[in-house]
C-alpha cells in the first residue's frame, strides 16, 4: 500500500493528492499560463507554501495563480482553511523559474527534491 506524500505546518495535513487535484484545476482555467510548466509545492517560512512553476517564465500573473490556489486548497481541505484563516498559515505564493536555471542552482536536484504529487512513499 502506498500513501501519497503530505506537509503539515500546523495541522493541515496538505497531501499530494490534493495538490494534483489543484495542479488540474489551474490548468483547466489557465491552460495558456501553465502550459509546459511543471507545478510542484514546497512548505517555507514563515509557514506558508510555494508553488514552483519551473519552465518558462512568461507570465506575470502569479498572484492571480496564488490566489486561485489558496481558494481551491481551502475548498478541498477544511484543515487547510481553518488555518487560512486564523492566519497560522500564510498565503500560497507562486514562484516562477526557468528550468535551465533551477537545474543550475541546484545540481543536485533528483536527490534533493520531492517533486509532488510525483512521488508516493510506501506505508509501513
Amino acid at each position: 500500500t502506498y500513501m501519497p506524500l503530505e506537509y503539515s505546518f500546523t495541522g493541515e495535513k496538505l497531501t499530494a493528492l490534493q495538490l494534483n487535484a489543484v495542479f488540474e484545476q489551474l490548468r483547466a482555467r489557465y491552460p495558456a499560463l501553465l502550459a509546459g510548466q511543471i507545478l510542484t509545492c514546497l512548505p517555507s517560512q514563515p509557514p506558508h507554501y510555494k508553488v514552483l512553476l519551473i519552465g518558462d517564465p512568461r507570465n506575470t500573473h502569479n498572484d492571480v495563480l496564488a490566489a486561485c490556489c489558496d481558494a481551491l486548497l481551502s475548498e478541498i481541505n477544511c484543515e487547510y482553511k481553518s488555518k487560512r484563516t486564523s492566519g497560522r498559515l500564510g498565503p500560497i505564493e507562486v514562484v516562477s523559474v526557468r528550468l535551465k536555471d533551477f537545474l543550475a542552482m541546484n545540481p543536485g536536484w533528483e536527490t534533493q527534491y520531492k517533486f509532488l504529487p510525483l512521488i508516493r512513499v510506501p506505508v509501513s
